[in-house]
């Protein structure tokens, strides 16, 4: 399959990797999905942790879609060799990006819990 711009392939690759997954008719995501949320009302901690696990699936997903892009941007006959796609040595500033956020979501939920459960970090 040739594509004709990075793109079009970029936004198919969403559409069937992220949005896809919750717009199909998979009763197995549906109950996974409708059991999510009816588990995240249940308390603030169990609403912190969906949140943080959406995130990170999310941004999972998005990498998934964007080395799929890449495979099939260089296994197809498209004359233009490697346009628009991040150099190698780019690739370890954006892994580092999203563990540097996620990790900051991890902890800001983490003091939320603390502060809520009555711990003070005053330092006397």
């Amino acid at each position: 399959v040739s594509y004709p711009a990075l793109t079009s392939l970029y936004g198919t690759s969403l559409k069937y990797f992220s949005v896809g997954i919750l717009f199909t008719s998979n009763p197995i995501i549906f109950i996974i999905f409708v059991y999510s949320i009816r588990e995240s009302f249940y308390s603030i901690f169990s609403s912190l942790v969906s949140g943080m696990l959406s995130i990170i699936i999310s941004e999972a997903i998005l990498f998934i879609t964007y080395f799929w892009g890449i495979l099939h941007f260089s296994l197809s006959p498209y004359p233009l060799y490697n346009e628009g796609i991040i150099l190698t040595s780019s690739r370890m500033l954006i892994l580092t990006i999203t563990f540097i956020l996620a990790s900051a979501s991890c902890m800001t939920a983490c003091l939320q819990f603390l502060i809520e459960k009555g711990m003070s970090f005053e330092i006397s």
